[in-house]
């Protein structure tokens, strides 16, 4: 999602940079956009990718290693029975 984003808007300043260079579209819109440096709009995209990437190894949280070892107290076996406890669920 983020690379079609980062794609529309380095188009957009070009497709609007050609207009106002070539063709003399000036108005309060391309002006701005048209005298724009693509080396900053750059670093401002990797700057986003970095932030994003910082963003989801925050998130990510390692795999658990065993299922097995964690249970919850719900699902403990019962050394009386030798099988799961089956403990109703709360109403």
């Amino acid at each position: 999602m983020l690379s079609v984003a980062v794609a529309l808007v380095i188009g957009t300043i070009e497709v609007v940079s050609v207009l106002h260079d070539n063709f003399g579209l000036v108005d309060p819109v391309t002006i701005p956009i048209g005298s724009l440096n693509l080396d900053h709009v750059g670093l401002g995209v990797a700057a986003m990718l970095v932030i994003v990437w910082a963003r989801a190894v925050g998130y990510w949280r390692p795999p658990r290693s065993n299922s097995v070892t964690r249970r919850s107290p719900d699902t403990a076996p019962d050394p009386r029975i030798g099988r799961l406890n089956q403990v109703p669920a709360h109403r």
